[in-house]
């Protein structure tokens, strides 16, 4: 939207265009940047879940055996 206004005849005077072109373009490259950093961090949140399932799970199953280990010692 922002560089359609630009492009039209809205805006006149060229420095004004190339100056909002410019401010355009860097928006955009920030917001794209941004959006890769957000799907990195969620990979990375998604990943530790994970290996926290797999870890629970361990954990709770040597939990079991080491009382059934303590049990049958005493």
């Amino acid at each position: 939207m922002g560089r359609k206004l630009v492009e039209s005849s809205e805006v006149s005077d060229l420095n004004q265009k190339e100056l909002l072109t410019s401010k355009i373009d860097s928006l955009k490259e920030e917001f794209n940047l941004t959006g890769k950093n957000v799907s990195e961090a969620q990979s990375n949140l998604e990943s530790s879940l994970k290996l926290m399932k797999k870890f629970e799970a361990v954990s709770s199953s040597l939990e079991s055996w080491i009382e059934l280990t303590t049990k049958q010692t005493v």
